[in-house]
């Protein structure tokens, strides 16, 4: 089940309950971990660079009962080379560095390998 960050509800509650101004994203950014993130540390995102791997941008649809899920697919490049075992994705509000705002262990972990995608149905 996905969580909020310790970042992110520091900022939701000091808006709603404080005044102080919090500003969403324009949009969410999908990120594979090879270690499982907390609510406070991040996971070991797969590097850059060589490997072809990039945050991918996350479409959500409207919100229901309390959850979200994304509208289309998210789909991460091919990988050039192996990205090894992903365990955890994390949702954060830009395409490089920026707030981490969700975390999500995956239920099945899944390696990618050279050639191989990672695809995120809705």
């Amino acid at each position: 089940m996905p969580a909020k960050t310790v970042q992110l509800a520091n900022a939701l509650l000091n808006h709603t309950l404080r005044n102080v101004p919090y500003v969403p994203p324009a949009s969410g950014y999908s990120a594979l971990c090879l270690t499982v993130p907390t609510a406070t540390t991040p996971g070991v995102e797969i590097p850059t660079g060589p490997t072809a791997y990039v945050r991918q941008p996350i479409v959500f649809s409207p919100a229901s009962s309390g959850s979200i899920v994304n509208a289309v697919s998210v789909v991460f490049p091919v990988a050039l080379i192996s990205w090894g075992n992903i365990l955890a994705g994390e949702i954060w509000d830009t395409v490089g560095g920026g707030m981490r705002m969700y975390l999500a262990a995956l239920g099945t972990p899944r390696f990618i390998n050279i050639g191989e995608q990672a695809i995120f149905s809705p």
